[in-house]
């Protein structure tokens, strides 16, 4: 009888759990649907014409791709004497779409969304499916409500999707971050040693293309190598350490490249001029570690307690099957807030200041995955500390998995009260339908096309509202 019973829950927990999982893609699917829409009034903004204009100039005489290379790598050595030294971000700046005609730009927001979509969701799946041996549901639910925060909370969408010089620099960096951490547990997981070399190699490009990025996303890269090198070396795996240490390598050597590059000098000057005070090395990592803690307080909300909950509940079942101890959780903890705050460092260092909003983008994006792990984390040691016999399941939790469309309802509740944190209009989906709507998109996009493309210009052409989401 017990046992017909138990089959009978365990029916139930996985109607709800596809149920939710189901609900969570469709959900995020379709917040993704307004934002693809209004892209095709997305167009070039100010950085973006900057770097792309040598490019723009190239290709009027030549257009080839070979030509747009050249320039490009043109752009690079300019700026690398005269602004920054962050080499691959500056090549890949200076290719913004619309240096190809401005009707391409539009793709920016598919490129950089598409980006962030399928970063966030490997990285989840390698750690859920791979590692843990979860449901492809349980991933599903937990990635794809990741995401939807992620994308409908960051702290700019314009900067983070729309705008390609902004977006590019951070957004598309933090994914390729992703990705390498990706595959760095999947060299770790792997017993195949041609698996390992591809992994491995694809890993060395990775931390060749990181190196000359934002130096936020540049502080979390090198945590991550150094983990992993660390790794190897207490497993005493030499093949690990080798393949760790050349990415190590790579990664330290393109980041001296970068750092030692004249026109940072130049740049840091113009900050300074601007009235931006330098900290030194140790005030810096202070403040860092000041400014992360308000930022984790500030950003936790109904969202954070959202992530935690799905973790606790759906990912707590397959932790308690693993043969980890989950020591120390408090350490683990402070840990991943330290690897948090460090993306604050480069900023606090150079001007003593929190940075731009497209910075805050991708600390937010590693704020949501972090308070992920330290929720899996804290819930695998809760799970050795206090046996499963000691905790009863809760009266509330009983009915949800009994009556599964409630659960759904529930859930649907919650993922609409999280988007409320600051106002539930001012996320990039609702504000893409009402500006397509009420004609903001189309008026700013025509008065921007005639900006960009020297059409005269008559009284009535300045749009009268500006865009909140496009560049």
């Amino acid at each position: 009888m017990r046992k017909n019973l138990s089959l009978s829950a365990e029916r139930r927990e996985s109607s709800l759990l596809t149920l939710l999982s189901i609900l969570a893609i469709v959900v995020l699917l379709c917040s993704l649907v307004p934002m693809a829409l209004i892209a095709r009034f997305n167009l070039p903004l100010g950085d973006d014409v900057i770097y792309g204009s040598p490019v723009a100039s190239a290709l009027e005489k030549d257009d080839s791709i070979s030509t747009a290379l050249s320039a490009a790598v043109g752009v690079v050595a300019e700026k690398y004497q005269s602004w920054q030294g962050t080499f691959s971000a500056i090549f890949l700046m200076a290719l913004q779409p619309g240096v190809f005609g401005l009707a391409y730009y539009q793709f920016t927001p598919y490129f950089m969304l598409t980006a962030l979509v399928v970063s966030t969701l490997l990285l989840t799946y390698t750690l859920l499916c791979s590692i843990l041996g979860a449901s492809k549901r349980v991933w599903l639910l937990i990635g794809s409500v990741i995401t939807f925060f992620s994308i409908q909370l960051c702290i700019s969408p314009r900067e983070a999707f729309f705008w390609y010089n902004g977006a590019v620099y951070y957004t598309f960096f933090h994914s390729l971050l992703l990705v390498l951490a990706t595959l760095v547990l999947r060299i770790i997981g792997s017993k195949s040693a041609w698996v390992r070399a591809v992994f491995a190699a694809v890993g060395v490009l990775l931390c060749g293309i990181l190196s000359g990025g934002n130096y936020a996303t540049a502080m979390v890269c090198f945590e991550l190598l150094v983990c992993a090198a660390a790794y190897s070396i207490y497993r005493k795996d030499v093949r690990l350490l080798a393949a760790f240490g050349l990415m190590l390598l790579v990664f330290c050597a393109g980041m001296y490249v970068s750092v030692s590059a004249p026109g940072n000098a130049v740049r840091q000057a113009s900050v300074i001029a601007s009235g931006y005070t330098p900290s030194g090395p140790f005030r810096a990592v202070i403040f860092s570690l000041a400014l992360g803690g308000a930022m984790a307080v500030g950003w936790f909300d109904l969202a954070c307690v959202v992530i935690i909950a799905l973790v606790a509940l759906f990912v707590g079942p397959v932790l308690k099957k693993t043969n980890w101890s989950f020591r120390c959780p408090l350490l683990v903890v402070a840990f991943l807030f330290c690897v948090f705050a460090s993306q604050f460092t480069p900023s606090v260092y150079a001007a003593t200041s929190p940075g731009p909003l497209r910075l805050r983008n991708v600390a937010y994006f590693v704020y949501l995955l972090l308070i992920a792990l330290s929720a899996a984390y804290v819930t695998g040691w809760a799970q050795r500390k206090f046996p499963r016999e000691s905790v009863r399941l809760p009266a509330v939790m009983r009915w949800l998995v009994t009556y599964p469309v409630l659960a759904v309802l529930c859930f649907g509740a919650l993922l609409g009260a999280s988007l409320c944190k600051k106002d539930v209009f001012s996320t990039p989906s609702i504000v893409a339908v009402s500006e397509l709507r009420d004609g903001t998109a189309q008026e700013y996009a025509a008065a921007r096309t005639r900006q960009l493309t020297g059409k005269p210009q008559n009284t009535g052409d300045t749009p009268t509202r500006e865009s909140k989401l496009l560049s």
